[in-house]
């Protein structure tokens, strides 16, 4: 693999790794996130929902104790209301009560049970504290492996005797409970002594199509279907999809605005629409105070217990059970391919969009991802898990703009590496720093400046070809360049076939970097064989001290940085001066003043100059 493929994945796969191993280091959390999200999925949903009718709930609420008397109510008055609500045309009742104790007037509401199809309630509890086992359990099926596929139950609380045989069946009222409280999930059966018993929608389901709770349990291998399917034998066109843990995972379909509650006082008093039961399925529950019925549900924090039989009871008979298929995880890669080919659009971006963009996208998609769960769930009735794709887009779009990021930095240092090969490096950054602009801007500095020609360089131009000309000047600045920068000197500027060199420091290193540079270029270009009759190349170097002017001159479409000033004037006199001398080396009287104390200098005289009326001495190197 080459650099640019690796550097061009390397976001992506980052992303994918740290995603699964967030979601492996803190799965509980997403998972509770993830179900707080779904809980606002499903009030979304539900937000579209059209009033429920065939399922009504008959509440004894406060209105009702505050009437009839505080809760529990004598067996007498919950006989007088089943029978108003038989005589109302209910077509079923379904009672989200538990009678327990055994009463005086119990034989009086068995018969007014018996008289109309009931389905009563049982509570099986699962992991209790306390070992409780009261009341006489119906409906139960005796099944082989009865654990293995169901919870066991090690506790319960049914209807007593004289109740429980008066009724058509039961179905147990035991909730899944999550780690927030919230109930999303109830078992479909519940194993207790070999036997299992369904949950109160199904029994109620059986119940109101009378037939026998016969359920057949059937497998799928389609990766869109779940892997386990629950039919009632007599009404096969009903599906319920079941959990790995056998559960039914809970619909909303429906705003708790949607399902008609009516209050056990109106109907003892008879003071409601005397069609509003015919025909309806009758959920019975209590709201009062003391009955302990309550329970956080997606939709709100306290919620009536009978208004999750209520939700389920509707999907049910609309054949819109949720589901998380088998093959979700086939699901999950296709998102993520989606979502990776999406921000592979992104790699040709480049310069600061490349920063912003990619977060911007992986935030959005992470939306996409929650509307797609969404849309999956509300129109297949397919629940699945968008968490990870979240993580997976959210990183990637960091990671991306990382990548942005790191693209910019390397992109600059090339071209400022590109400028500094081309500029002194202190020139470099003060230009890359500011923009262009179309006034001078310089400043002024005291230097050592030293200028290094190549004598007799044009005449070989005139004569070499240009390969080989071009060959000998790269040679000669990569020597004087590495010179100066080894002795403390930063290389200011290319002239022709001379070099500028500047030192800032008052450091004689600069009289070392001179000498060498004689010996290296003698040594270089001395022994090239001569063959075309050329005068030999030879070195000439004049060094002074003083102010210079250096900045940027010229428009801002095309600026020239440049050094002005009388050291470098003298320090090009003196080079020129080196011929006529016969020394190679030639010293300014300003720069031989720095370094009277620590270098060994002799006097050349004095001498006319441009600029200098009195004259100037000379000082050069002892050899």
């Amino acid at each position: 693999m080459t650099f640019s493929p690796l550097k061009h994945s390397l976001p992506f796969l980052s992303a994918f790794l740290l995603s699964l191993f967030i979601a492996w280091l803190a799965s509980d959390f997403l998972q509770r996130t993830e179900a707080r999200i779904s809980d606002q999925e499903w009030q979304w949903i539900a937000s579209d929902s059209k009033t429920e009718r065939r399922i009504i709930i008959v509440d004894i609420d406060e209105s009702s104790t505050a009437k009839y008397g505080a809760w529990p109510w004598k067996r007498s008055q919950i006989a007088e209301l089943f029978q108003r609500i038989r005589i109302l045309g209910a077509a079923l009742k379904i009672v989200d009560i538990v009678f327990t104790s055994e009463q005086a007037d119990d034989e009086l509401l068995a018969a007014e049970i018996q008289q109309h199809p009931t389905v009563l309630s049982e509570i099986l509890a699962l992991n209790a504290d306390d070992v409780t086992q009261a009341g006489t359990l119906i409906s139960g099926k005796k099944m082989e492996k009865c654990k293995q596929q169901y919870p066991e139950a090690n506790a319960y609380i049914a209807n007593n005797a004289t109740l429980s045989h008066s009724a058509k069946s039961a179905g147990h009222v035991t909730p899944r409970i999550d780690n927030d409280g919230v109930v999303r999930r109830l078992p479909v059966f519940i194993c207790q002594n070999g036997s299992a018993y369904p949950v109160l929608a199904l029994a109620a389901l059986a119940a109101g199509i009378d037939s026998s709770a016969d359920f057949i349990m059937q497998e799928s291998n389609n990766w869109l279907q779940p892997k386990q399917t629950l039919r009632l034998k007599n009404l096969p066109e009903i599906a319920i999809p079941l959990s790995s843990a056998q559960d039914i995972l809970l619909p909303w379909w429906l705003e708790r605005e949607d399902l008609i509650s009516i209050s056990a006082m109106d109907i003892l008093q008879g003071t409601i629409d005397p069609k509003l039961l015919q025909g309806a399925w009758v959920l019975i529950g209590s709201s009062a105070f003391g009955t302990g019925d309550t329970i956080p549900t997606p939709q709100t924090k306290l919620a009536d217990g009978v208004e999750i039989h209520a939700q389920l009871l509707s999907a049910l008979l609309d054949n819109k059970i949720p589901y998380q298929p088998q093959g979700e995880i086939y699901l999950q890669a296709l998102l993520l391919i989606a979502i990776t080919g999406f921000m592979l659009l992104l790699l040709p971006v480049k310069g600061r969009l490349a920063i912003y963009i990619p977060p911007l996208l992986g935030v959005c998609l992470a939306g996409l991802s929650l509307l797609i769960q969404a849309l999956l769930l509300e129109n297949f009735y397919l629940w699945i898990s968008v968490s990870t794709l979240i993580l997976y887009s959210v990183l990637l779009g960091f990671f991306l703009a990382l990548k942005g990021y790191g693209d910019i930095y390397l992109e600059n240092q090339r071209l400022f590496n590109n400028l500094s090969s081309y500029l002194p490096k202190h020139a470099a950054k003060w230009i890359a720093s500011q923009e262009p602009i179309n006034n001078l801007s310089a400043h002024h500095e005291r230097v050592f400046v030293m200028y290094v020609d190549l004598r007799n360089f044009s005449s070989w131009c005139e004569t070499l070809p240009a390969e080989e000309i071009g060959a000998i000047l790269h040679s000669f600045y990569k020597t004087v360049t590495e010179t100066i920068q080894e002795h403390g000197g930063q290389t200011e500027k290319y002239v022709g076939d001379a070099v500028m060199g500047i030192w800032r420091d008052n450091d004689q290193k600069m009289i070392s970097a001179a000498e060498k540079l004689y010996q290296d270029i003698e040594h270089i270009f001395g022994e090239q064989e001569n063959t075309y009759g050329l005068p030999p190349l030879a070195l000439g170097i004049g060094i002074e001290y003083g102010n210079i002017l250096a900045g940027s001159f010229g428009p801002a479409q095309r600026r020239e940085y440049t050094v002005l000033g009388k050291a470098i004037s003298v320090a090009i006199k003196l080079q020129e001066m080196t011929t006529e001398l016969a020394l190679p080396i030639l010293i300014g009287e300003n720069a031989a003043l720095q370094w009277k104390n620590t270098a060994t200098l002799e006097s050349q005289g004095k001498f006319m100059m441009t600029g200098s009326p009195q004259g100037m001495e000379i000082f050069a190197p002892v050899q």
